[in-house]
């Protein structure tokens, strides 16, 4: 599994670089590549659960995370452990 990680405050940095990565074409680069060896990998993007819970709900966001079929990776930094999986 592939994971980029997005958990600052605002997430925009990281968001922003893994969308750049998308929109260059690595992103999707990695996971065709994974679905090509018949590996059974995906890849994702973590994301903490309060960047999710704030940064993540805007419909912006939301419709460049669905337009480039970003699977997410939710995770509780505090309790470290995976909250939600979203393909």
């Amino acid at each position: 599994m592939l994971v980029w990680e997005c958990d600052r405050i605002l997430g925009m940095c990281e968001f922003g670089s893994a969308i750049a990565l998308a929109s260059r074409g690595q992103y999707i680069l990695y996971r065709n590549l994974l679905k090509l060896n018949n590996q059974g990998y995906e890849i994702y993007l973590a994301v903490r659960d309060s960047i999710f819970d704030t940064f993540f709900q805007r419909k912006s966001i939301q419709a460049v995370v669905k337009l480039n079929e970003i699977a997410l990776i939710v995770f509780s930094n505090e309790r470290e452990e995976i909250v939600e999986w979203i393909n």
